[in-house]
């Protein structure tokens, strides 16, 4: 067929028609779909010309979309894998640490000031351990005095970081410290420390199935361009990688 001629298919139509329900929520009438029509041949036409002025070359932004359609086409053809149960189970295995759920902590903590001195703290922990109200205690912040069961990374963006370190090194059931924070000097009482653990495997499993799921689509994108570029022979300049071809 004349690289003239342009031919627009049923599967042109139906593209162009569900494009225009998408938007609009509707079928185009005769009219609009002969405006579509019109800008779909315009387009071609505008296209065919760029490409015979080889307009597309030494375009980073066209090349860089061209690969990004042939590796999106690669890794749809990986779409369709489906892992067992089996594999996921080694999958979780080889993996455990990226599924480790981070240690946790629950606390309670009163605030003492970006200062205080040992005999200031002294006074108040004793106060506490006695049985007195923590809310009685200390200064105001804008921190929880409690805090639930909490993995590391919030404790730490709530109080500075090393906080949830140095909370591990408390004693539970007591009142203890002083604990430093990025805000000044704590007493806490420590209720229960949760350390990183793996998780079942059902309670992970969705997020197993997307995974190994990705790692096969960039396997088999990786294993489709090293066919390709088996193809071919590349030639350096003789100032870089020794210079000469490589197949």
């Amino acid at each position: 067929m004349p690289a003239t001629t342009i031919v627009v298919g049923g599967t042109d139509l139906e593209r162009l028609s569900l494009g225009f329900e998408t938007v609009w929520q509707r079928a185009p009438t005769e009219t609009e779909l002969k405006q579509l029509i019109d800008a779909h041949i315009r387009e071609e036409v505008l296209v065919r010309e760029a490409l015979a002025l080889s307009l597309d070359r030494d375009d980073t932004v066209i090349r860089r979309r061209l690969r990004q359609k042939v590796d999106f086409l690669t890794r749809s053809a990986a779409a369709g894998l489906a892992p067992t149960d089996h594999e996921l189970r080694g999958y979780l295995g080889t993996n455990a640490e990226r599924y480790r759920t981070e240690p946790s902590v629950s606390f309670q903590q009163v605030y003492l000031g970006e200062t205080a001195g040992n005999d200031a703290i002294q006074e108040v922990r004793d106060v506490l351990n006695n049985g007195a109200d923590p809310q009685s205690q200390g200064n105001a912040i804008m921190l929880p005095r409690q805090v639930p069961l909490t993995q590391r990374a919030v404790v730490d963006r709530m109080f500075g970081d090393g906080f949830f370190n140095r909370l591990e090194m408390q004693d539970p059931g007591s009142w203890s410290g002083p604990v430093q924070s990025a805000y000044g000097i704590h007493l806490v009482k420590v209720f229960e420390h949760e350390p990183a653990a793996t998780p079942a495997y059902e309670a992970v499993r969705e997020r197993l199935i997307q995974d190994w799921k990705d790692e096969q689509a960039d396997a088999f994108v990786e294993a489709h361009y090293q066919r390709l570029l088996a193809q071919y022979t590349i030639a350096y300049p003789d100032d870089i990688m020794g210079g000469g071809a490589s197949q």
